[in-house]
């Protein structure tokens, strides 16, 4: 069969399209549909300019801790959309030693999402776009706030014997991929747990800001 209601067999469409042309999908004699990515992943979404970074700076770096947050995060982020503004799909969630742990150590990433809306705004906290674009949504950031639920919080990434002596750089990423999404008029708070209480760290947030259907 060359062609048929559903699509075209591969072979008979052709293989490049002018910018806004359209066609028939392709597929093979099992009639598997035919894709070809031809850009990284992201790379479309990313275009859109709703890609957002925001991290601990530096001068508010964190001394780490070996054991469980109760209702502390190193950094908070809210969403002050309206009700039916854009949520914040989360891309991922990154930590880094920046003074030396001065011992080999595991580390955790935990989070949670909440109703908080008492945010302290920092002015130092600052956003930032893969594409050097200007930010102007309504995200409220906060570091070390005192606002989450204690026993609420959620590992999402995890590290054995992360640290070395020197241990300046160690770090670790969350690749969250949208698995978590902070609705308007809710928070991300963010910490880390290390296996010594040395050493201090930032910690950073990836976003994209989507409007999406919720419940």
């Amino acid at each position: 069969m060359a062609e048929s209601a559903y699509g075209v067999v591969r072979g008979v469409s052709p293989s490049n399209y002018g910018e806004g042309s359209t066609s028939q999908i392709s597929i093979n004699s099992r009639g598997d549909q035919l894709v070809a990515q031809t850009l990284p992943a992201k790379t479309e979404l990313v275009a859109m300019q709703h890609s957002w970074n925001v991290a601990i700076p530096t001068a508010s770096k964190f001394t780490n801790v070996a054991d469980m947050p109760t209702t502390r995060s190193e950094l908070a982020l809210y969403n002050g959309e309206a009700g039916d503004g854009p949520s914040y799909v989360i891309d991922s969630v990154w930590y880094m030693c920046i003074t030396s742990i001065t011992a080999a150590s595991g580390i955790s990433i935990v989070y949670q999402v909440a109703k908080v809306t008492a945010l302290a705004e920092n002015l130092a906290v600052l956003i930032s776009s893969p594409t050097g674009a200007t930010y102007g949504g309504r995200a409220n950031k906060a570091v070390a706030t005192t606002t989450m639920t204690a026993n609420k919080w959620t590992s999402i990434a995890s590290a054995e014997g992360a640290g070395a002596v020197v241990s300046i750089g160690t770090g670790l990423v969350a690749h969250v991929d949208g698995g978590i999404i902070v609705p308007p008029g809710f928070t991300i708070g963010v910490n880390a747990v290390l296996g010594t209480a040395t050493g201090t760290s930032i910690m950073g947030i990836t976003w994209h800001e989507v409007k999406l259907a919720q419940g």
